[in-house]
């Protein structure tokens, strides 16, 4: 799926989002990401979504966002519990949803002018 070219006040943005692929400003990222308006972790991580654990959140706790968007894959698959536990403690505003929404979010989020981050998994 392509998205439509918007501009939006951020160096970058989401362009597309295949099966194989995010598309950040034209260019595929193969692997999971990790994504703000301003900066673009690629790889970020070489793990899957189903692979995730607490350790591999604290970069997340570090991003100050208003939201941070939680991609896991082609469809919508759980945190694990202690993961999800220790986001909710430290009070972070989150969402998980499918990659293509969180995707979709993201951009949308942006041009809402919206603190926003996310964590992009392919599969």
């Amino acid at each position: 799926m392509k998205f439509s070219e918007t501009l939006l006040d951020s160096s970058y943005r989401i362009t597309g989002y295949d099966k194989d692929s995010i598309w950040v400003n034209g260019q595929p990222c193969k692997q999971a990401i990790l994504l703000t308006a301003q900066s673009l972790e690629t790889p970020w991580l070489n793990k899957t979504f189903a692979q995730w654990d607490v350790h591999d959140l604290e970069p997340l706790l570090q991003i100050k966002a208003e939201v941070l968007l939680i991609g896991s894959g082609s469809h919508y698959q759980p945190l694990a519990p202690r993961c999800y536990q220790l986001l909710v403690e430290r009070q972070l505003g989150f969402e998980i949803m499918d990659t293509s929404a969180a995707c979709r979010t993201f951009n949308l989020l942006l041009m809402e002018a919206r603190s926003v981050a996310a964590a992009l998994f392919i599969n």
